[in-house]
């Protein structure tokens, strides 16, 4: 018996900071920081006014001298700043550790580790929308920072995929079920907000395959299996 695919289609970086303030969404700001490693070669989207600023979070080592390079696809004008770990929000746009400012084409900033900890990377965009590839690097160690611990998994087939018009062209799923549960913004599992992660899913549910889906006791995914059944 052939499954019926269920799909659905319900098309926001202006000022960047006070819109971003308005915003709530997974790197939003510092309390819903992305992690990430140094070394680490990751592509976003940013938007004026959908995805205005990106907040990452990586652990570092006393003495590392650590880099941050955003290169942009579109014209959207990026900024780059590196922020303290003692900070809790963006929103009243603290001073930065190091920043490179407005470009449409590549931005790199660099700051010297004086303590060991969790800093945050902030990608602001100023005029429309751009695919960006952010390269971190760090010279030294690399910290062994876990990941949260699982607290329980969905499994089962992608019944449906979700999508709202301001975040299809972004590639960004506004709620996705999976074996009958609920995946999205306000549900007890959260989405993230990687598009590989939601290309993952869209394979997945075109091919009937079988997904596991771990989480965080507050619901941040924390991995993802796929299996033939």
């Amino acid at each position: 018996m052939t499954q019926k695919k269920k799909w659905t289609l319900m098309l926001l970086l202006a000022s960047a900071m006070p819109v971003a303030a308005q915003n709530s969404y997974e790197g939003s700001d510092i309390r819903t920081a992305i992690p990430i490693q140094f070394g680490q070669v990751l592509h976003d989207n940013v938007d004026q006014t959908l995805r205005p600023r990106l907040v990452y979070s990586v652990s570092l080592a006393r003495g590392q001298r650590f880099t941050a390079t955003v290169k942009e696809t579109g014209k959207a004008q990026v900024y780059v700043g590196i922020y303290s770990p003692t900070l809790t929000t963006l929103a009243n746009s603290p001073s930065t550790l190091a920043a490179s400012y407005w470009d449409t084409d590549a931005v790199s900033v660099e700051y010297a580790v004086p303590t060991a900890g969790t800093y945050y990377i902030a990608v602001w965009s100023r005029y429309g929308a751009s695919e960006i590839e952010l390269v971190a690097n760090a010279v030294g160690a690399q910290l062994d920072v876990p990941l949260p611990s699982i607290a329980s998994c969905i499994e089962g087939q992608v019944d449906d995929i979700q999508f709202n018009m301001r975040q299809v062209s972004l590639n960004l799923a506004d709620e996705v079920t999976v074996g009958g549960v609920p995946i999205c913004a306000s549900c007890a599992v959260k989405p993230t907000l990687f598009p590989a992660f939601v290309d993952f899913l869209k394979q997945a549910h075109f091919t009937g395959t079988w997904v596991k889906v771990c989480h965080a006791a507050d619901g941040q995914i924390v991995s993802v299996k796929s299996a033939r059944r």
